[in-house]
Formats: structure tokens, C-alpha cells, sequence
């Protein structure tokens, strides 16, 4: 959420005869949950609340992305929504039997449905006890916002904003309603946003005064056409436990026949060291292949340059005048609606140094415990931030050059070149797979190697 978006939210607040009632806050934040997480949104409704179940296609922009596992014990609620949502293929249902609401077990019921990863949690504390949502992990599902509706009032509620304040998180209170805010996981500008708006907040740590540094990326510009600057070398990186899109991938030597081209895949990943070796096999084994590649592409650029494309994307016309100069080349995932991120850099003159400086902050920076979703420790936002004070040193294209399709959800209609689509091939889920028992085991032999 950027801090344009937040300072328009507080604008409309303020207005006068603004409805100061929750639903505002819940579009807002829906809409930055629907921005920020880069494949489906992953939600979980513990108990029946007909506000959210009747409306959550309603705030978020793209409702497709959205999946909703609903966990109910009441047999009636269950068989009530069953009936009203039969066709909707987004809502699953888990009926617990045998125990009180108290005794939910969380973690266990995700591991049943496959869910290790949950963006929002919403809690119903009319008919369920705040508290249950200690037998959750919220850190290793990398939970960023949990909502308790009608909790303010509840019993628990005191105890409830004190733990999960110590898990990281800052609690608002909107009438009745109480919001919980991930500091880390959910970007630091939605807590912002909420004190901006006037909320209470319920957090004694929120007390703090957040500073947010700017974005200070200069905007995207087309480069001067002339002679290559780069080596002639065109490559991929596919790792991991799925086929490579070679439908996609040969599209990039076709209309570079001239040039050397080399795959970076499973045996190359294992056939050497990387300096940042111990954060690959963290990736690898989380089954996080965009952060293996990640860091293997600034390492492959320092040492060789040339250009790396993206595995999911289709070349469209040659790109041979785009690096008339020795540089680092990266283009915007989005200028409007991802301002500052930065695709990992897609092409460069070898031994850059800010590459070697990127190496090194990235050692420095994380262990494999403290590695979170490769976009946040690797990728998109983290090569933004990190550029800002450097941004000689880096050529941007504007997104369109690359990324004309924004996730496949808002296409380009301007008329400025377009030199590849972008097909999302992870947001979208389109890889083809190899059989369940393959899959695992070249995982596991590629893990045992690194």
C-alpha cells in the first residue's frame, strides 16, 4: 500500500458525514492484502460471520485470487452455508466434530487441507473464543492480518491484543471489530494508514512514531538505442521439482540465434558453490525456486553478465539495442500498482559492483531462519530498496517493456514497445508438473546435493 493510498484513505475519512464504521477499514484492507501477496490470497473464516461470507468478493479487486477455507462446528451454520455457497469454487468447509469451540486445533486442520501459508485470518468472537487462534503458527504461515469481528467487548480481548502484540503484531480497534496488523509480513504502511484514519490504537507498542523512507526510484525511461554493451549471452534459470516451460523459454533463442545461450537448472544449481549457499538450500527446501533463483542470478550476472530472462515469459521481438551502455538493467514489476519494486535485474556487464554489494547485504542481512517470502527477502521490494541512494548505477525500463500484462489482470494499452509477456507462471499456477512421486524425489536428491 503506498503512502498515495494511504493519504487518499485518510482524506476520505475525514470528510464529513463519513460512515466511521469498520467496513471502510476492511475494503482498505483488503485491497492491500489483494496487492501484496503475489499468488492467491489465502484465507482463513473460523466461525460463520455473514458480513464477510456474503461479501468477501466485494472488496477485493480480484476476487478470483482469493480462496477461503471456512471452519465451522455448528452443523446448522454448516448445512446453511453449504446450501448458499454450493457453486462457489473459491469456499471450502471443515466441519470439526467431537469438540468445543476452545479446543480448535488449528495447525492441524491446515495441515489437513495442505495450507502452510495463510494471508488472513478472521475470527468470530460470538460464537468463538479469541484465544483459539494460539494453535496456529501465525509465523510460519506468515499470517499479516488477523481480524476478530465483535472482539473489542469479548473477555479475552485484553489478553488477545498482549499476545499478539508479542507475535508482532499492532491491534486496532474499529467499533467493535479488532484488526491485527503483521509489522513485518504486512507492509509497515497499513498500520500507518489505520492511525492516520483516527482508529484507536489498542497496541501499547503502536505508540511509536514510524518513519518510512521514500522510494526514491527515478521513473522508468527508455535507453538510447545503439551498440551492445553487454556480453552476447542469453540465458534461463529453472530449478526445482516441475518441467521446464520450454514453450515459453525457446521463444528467447529463436529471436536470438546469435547469441550464446546456456540453461542454469537443477544440475548446474548442485555442480558448484554459491556464496550465499546456506539461504539457497533454505529456498530449495521450502520448495521458494524464486528465491533460488534470486540469488543465483546476482551471483551468474557478476561473474558472466549478459542477459538472464524470466522462464515464464514470451520474447516477442529481439532486444539486442536495449544495452547500448555497461550497465545493470532491471524493469518495474508495476509503476502503478506496485510503485518502487524492482524485477530482479534481467541483464548486465560482468563484475558490477553492485551486484557484489547485493551479495554481500543478502549474507550479512539474513540466516535461513530469517528468510521470509522470496519477493520481501530477495526479490521485488528488496531490490527497490536497496537501489535507492544508487540509482546511476541501475537502467529501469518502464514496465510495459516487459510486463505489459500486469498478472495477467491489467493489460497495457498504450503504445510504447512491448519486447515480452510476462505470463506469471507461479501467481497463476500454470506449470505443468511431473507425477506426485518424481516431483519428490528430485526434490529430495537435489536437496541432499546442495
Amino acid at each position: 500500500m503506498s503512502l498515495v493510498t494511504i493519504s487518499r484513505a485518510a482524506q476520505l475519512w475525514s470528510q464529513p458525514g463519513a460512515e466511521r464504521d469498520s467496513t471502510a477499514v476492511h475494503q482498505m484492507l483488503l485491497v492491500a492484502l489483494d496487492d501484496l501477496c503475489p499468488d492467491d490470497v489465502l484465507c482463513v473464516m473460523v466461525g460463520t460471520d455473514k458480513r464477510w461470507l456474503d461479501n468477501f468478493h466485494g472488496p477485493p479487486r480480484h476476487p478470483e485470487h482469493w480462496r477461503v477455507l471456512l471452519i465451522e462446528t455448528h452443523p446448522a451454520r454448516v448445512s446453511e452455508v453449504a446450501t448458499q455457497h454450493v457453486d462457489d469454487p473459491c469456499l471450502h468447509i471443515e466441519h470439526p466434530t467431537g469438540g468445543s469451540t476452545a479446543a480448535l486445533d488449528l495447525d492441524d486442520i491446515l495441515a489437513r487441507h495442505k495450507q502452510d501459508r495463510v494471508d488472513l485470518i478472521i475470527l468470530d468472537a460470538s460464537n468463538y473464543e479469541p484465544l483459539s487462534i494460539r494453535s496456529a503458527d501465525l509465523e510460519s504461515l506468515e499470517t499479516k492480518l488477523v481480524i476478530v469481528t465483535g472482539g473489542a467487548d469479548h473477555p479475552q480481548a485484553a489478553e488477545f491484543i498482549d499476545e499478539m502484540n508479542a507475535a508482532g503484531f499492532d491491534v486496532f480497534q474499529i467499533d467493535q471489530d479488532l484488526f491485527a496488523v503483521n509489522r513485518t509480513k504486512f507492509a509497515i504502511e497499513a498500520s500507518l494508514a489505520l492511525r492516520l484514519m483516527g482508529c484507536s490504537d489498542a497496541s501499547p507498542t503502536s505508540s511509536e512514531i514510524f518513519h518510512i523512507p521514500e522510494m526514491n526510484v527515478p521513473p522508468a525511461r527508455p535507453v538510447a538505442q545503439g551498440p551492445l554493451a553487454i556480453p552476447r549471452r542469453m540465458a534461463h534459470i529453472w530449478v526445482g521439482d516441475r518441467p521446464a516451460p520450454v514453450h515459453w523459454m525457446h521463444s528467447w533463442r529463436e529471436m536470438h540465434s546469435d547469441w550464446d545461450y546456456q540453461l542454469y537448472d537443477n544440475a548446474f544449481l548442485t555442480g558448484r558453490r554459491w556464496r550465499n549457499q546456506a539461504l539457497i538450500a533454505e529456498y530449495f527446501a521450502r520448495k521458494h525456486f524464486e528465491g533460488v533463483s534470486d540469488l543465483m542470478r546476482y551471483e551468474l550476472l557478476l561473474e558472466q553478465g549478459g542477459v538472464i530472462a524470466e522462464a515464464d515469459s514470451v520474447c516477442l521481438k529481439p532486444i539486442d539495442d536495449l544495452f547500448p551502455t555497461p550497465s545493470l538493467y532491471s524493469v518495474y514489476e508495476n509503476e502503478a500498482h506496485r510503485p518502487g519494486y524492482l524485477s530482479p535485474f534481467i541483464a548486465g556487464t560482468p563484475g558490477h559492483k553492485l551486484l557484489e554489494d547485493i551479495l554481500r547485504d543478502l549474507g550479512d542481512r539474513h540466516t535461513p531462519e530469517t528468510l521470509q517470502t522470496p519477493w520481501i527477502s530477495t526479490g521485488n521490494r528488496y531490490l527497490g530498496s536497496f537501489i535507492v541512494g544508487r540509482e546511476d548505477e541501475v537502467t529501469i525500463f518502464p514496465s510495459h517493456y516487459f510486463h505489459p500484462n500486469f498478472k495477467s489482470r491489467l493489460p497495457y494499452s498504450g503504445d510504447g514497445p512491448v519486447y515480452a509477456d510476462q505470463k506469471w507462471g507461479s501467481t497463476h499456477r500454470i506449470y505443468d508438473s511431473y507425477p506426485a512421486e518424481k516431483a519428490v524425489k528430485i526434490h529430495q536428491e537435489v536437496l541432499d546435493a546442495l
